[in-house]
């Protein structure tokens, strides 16, 4: 694998970016067409489901959760 100066060896490491300018943030990933045909073909992941759990803003602050068994 040839190796470019400035550039790390592993290729996996130099796909996204974070760009800052005057307090705008930009999230981008460079892509050769092919990659991004490719890309694109895949199938997005669902998020997960986690209605089912309590999600505490601070988790080990949560000390009582006034709800009776079966309510939702």
């Amino acid at each position: 694998m040839e190796r470019r100066a400035g550039l790390p060896a592993d290729p996996a490491r130099r796909l996204a970016y974070r760009l800052l300018h005057w307090g705008t943030q930009a999230d981008v990933t460079v892509l050769t067409a092919r990659d991004a045909h490719l890309l694109s073909l895949m199938p997005e992941k669902p998020a997960p489901d986690l209605s089912r759990f309590v999600l505490s803003p601070m988790p080990g602050l949560l000390t009582e959760l006034a709800v009776k068994p079966g309510r939702r």
